[in-house]
C-alpha cells in the first residue's frame, strides 16, 4: 500500500508536537509543569488557537499531558508505557567491538523469532560526542526501544530520563545506573573476580596482582576493582593502566610492570579485569621470557585462547535473550513490568 502524503494540517501538528518533545528533552518542560495557556502558545508559535487545542488533544490521548483543575494542562511523564507493538529496536553502541557483537547476535536472533527488526547505530570517535542528538533523532524517527552500551561515553543521564518520560524504553548492557525506568543486564562482576582470584590462589600463587583501567566511566571496571579490593590479601597488588588501551606502548608497559623486581619477590599471578589487558600483559610477559607466569582475565577473545589465558567467559547468549525478553515484557505485560538489574554468572575456562 502506498504511503499517503500528509495534509498541511497534519504536518503542522507534527511540527508542534515535535517542538513539545524537544522542549521536554532539553529540560524546558519539566514533569508536572503547567503548560502555557492555549492563547499564549498560539501567539508564540504563530498559529491558530484551534491548532494548539488539536495538538493538546493529541498529547492528552497519548498520555503526555493531563488537564488538572485549577492548573490547566500539565506534562505527565510516561514511565511504564507499554501500549502499541514492539516492532523495531535500535542498538546503540559506541565502538565496533567483537566483545559486544557476541551479545548483539544473540539479541538479534531472539528478536527475529518475534518478527522484530533490529537496527544497529554505531558511534565512532567522531560522532560519539553527538550521542545526545543521536538519541533524540531516533525518537523523532519513531524508535521507542533502545539497547544501549554506553562503554566509556560521557552522557548526562538526565536526557535518558527525559526520553523515558516521553515513552522510550531502554535496556542498558554491561552497565548499572541508579534509575527506576530502565533494565540493566550485567555480568556478575563480583562472582567473576572471586572465581579468578580463587583459581589463582588454588594454584598456590602467593601474590595476586589485579590489573584494571584507570577510568571511572566504565561501571563494570569499577565493580570489578571494588570486588578485588574486598577480597584481596595484604600482599596482593592493584595496578591501573591508562585508558584507552591503544595508548599503552611497550615503553609504558616497561614502566608499569617492572617484571624483574615484581616476580623476584613472590610467586605472582595476574588477574586482569578486561580481556584486552590480559592479552597485552601476556604478550609483554612472553616477550620478556616469563612464559610460566599465570595470567587470567574476565572476557574471552580468540587471542586469549591462543595465548593460553584462563578466562571468565561472559554469558552473551543468555544476556542477549534476556534483554529482548525484558523489552517484550513491557508490551506484553506492562502492568507487571518494573525496572530490574540482572547480574548473570558466566563460566571459568581454565587453560
Amino acid at each position: 500500500m502506498l504511503l499517503q502524503k500528509k495534509t498541511q494540517d497534519e504536518s503542522l501538528y507534527e511540527k508542534i508536537l515535535m517542538d513539545f518533545f524537544q522542549k521536554v528533552y532539553e529540560g524546558e518542560i519539566l514533569p508536572n509543569q503547567q503548560l502555557p495557556p492555549e492563547r499564549k502558545e498560539a501567539e508564540v508559535l504563530g498559529v491558530s488557537r484551534g491548532t494548539i487545542r488539536k495538538v493538546r488533544q493529541l498529547l492528552q490521548e497519548e498520555g503526555y499531558i493531563a488537564n488538572t483543575q485549577g492548573r490547566g494542562a500539565v506534562y505527565t511523564p510516561l514511565r511504564k508505557r507499554g501500549e502499541g507493538t514492539l516492532e523495531i529496536v535500535a542498538v546503540v553502541v559506541p565502538v565496533h567491538n567483537p566483545f559486544f557483537m557476541s551479545y548483539y547476535r544473540a539479541f538479534e536472533k531472539e528478536a527475529e523469532k518475534s518478527g522484530v527488526l533490529v537496527m544497529i547505530k554505531q558511534l565512532d570517535q567522531e560522532n560519539a560526542s553527538q550521542l545526545k542528538s543521536v538519541l533524540f533523532s531516533l525518537f523523532q524517527k519513531g524508535i521507542r526501544d533502545i539497547v544501549f552500551w554506553p562503554y566509556d561515553i560521557e552522557l548526562d543521564y538526565q536526557y535518558i530520563s527525559r526520553l523515558s518520560g516521553l515513552g522510550m524504553n531502554f535496556i542498558f548492557f554491561d552497565t548499572v545506573r541508579e534509575f527506576s525506568f530502565s533494565d540493566y543486564i550485567s555480568l556478575d562482576n563480583r562472582e567473576a573476580v572471586k572465581s579468578l582470584y580463587n583459581y589463582l590462589k588454588g594454584k598456590g600463587i602467593q601474590q595476586v596482582t589485579y590489573v584494571g583501567w584507570d577510568s571511572g566511566l566504565l561501571t563494570s571496571n569499577t565493580e570489578r576493582e571494588v570486588s578485588f579490593l574486598e577480597i584481596k590479601s595484604p600482599q596482593d597488588n592493584l595496578i591501573r593502566l591508562p585508558w584507552k588501551q591503544e595508548e599503552i606502548s611497550e615503553d609504558l608497559m616497561e614502566v608499569v610492570f617492572p617484571l624483574d623486581a615484581m616476580l623476584a619477590k613472590n610467586n605472582t599471578g595476574f588477574l586482569c579485569g578486561n580481556g584486552h589487558i590480559g592479552i597485552l600483559l601476556k604478550k609483554h610477559l612472553n616477550k620478556k621470557g616469563y612464559y610460566g607466569i599465570t595470567v587470567c582475565t574476565i572476557d574471552n577473545f580468540p587471542e586469549s585462547e591462543d595465548l593460553g589465558i584462563t578466562v571468565y567467559e561472559q554469558p552473551f547468549h543468555e544476556m542477549g535473550v534476556l534483554s529482548f525478553q525484558r523489552l517484550k515484557k513491557r508490551y506484553d505485560q506492562p502492568g507487571e513490568w518494573n525496572s530490574r538489574t540482572f547480574y548473570l554468572k558466566g563460566r571459568l575456562k581454565i587453560r
